[in-house]
């Protein structure tokens, strides 16, 4: 029986069946069918392998994506203003107990 998990990501929260892929090759039909409520994450060793998500969700997650302005960098890479901004170190906040 695949477990059902929850993925959180920022955010967004999405629901998703972990199967293994054994039973997955087992019962590839009857998982087809599934995709239409739950994405389902394959696992091999117990590790996640695969997503098998149905195409329209795709198309809905291509969608959102084109939104989503993130960017990551090294350190090495950082723009110089944002390096800037980090070589004093995190001064944090005082607190009442700490002062």
């Amino acid at each position: 029986m695949p477990v059902v998990t929850e993925l959180k990501t920022g955010e967004m929260c999405m629901q998703f069946k972990k199967v293994p892929v054994d039973q997955f090759r087992s019962r590839v039909g009857d998982y087809l069918d599934g995709t239409e409520e739950t994405p389902i994450v394959i696992t091999k060793s117990g590790h996640p392998q695969w997503a098998l998500i149905r195409f329209s969700k795709l198309e809905e997650y291509e969608r959102l994506k084109v939104h989503d302005t993130r960017v990551t960098f090294y350190a090495n890479e950082l723009p110089e203003e944002d390096a800037a901004a980090f070589a004093g170190g995190y001064k944090g906040r005082e607190t009442p107990e700490y002062g």
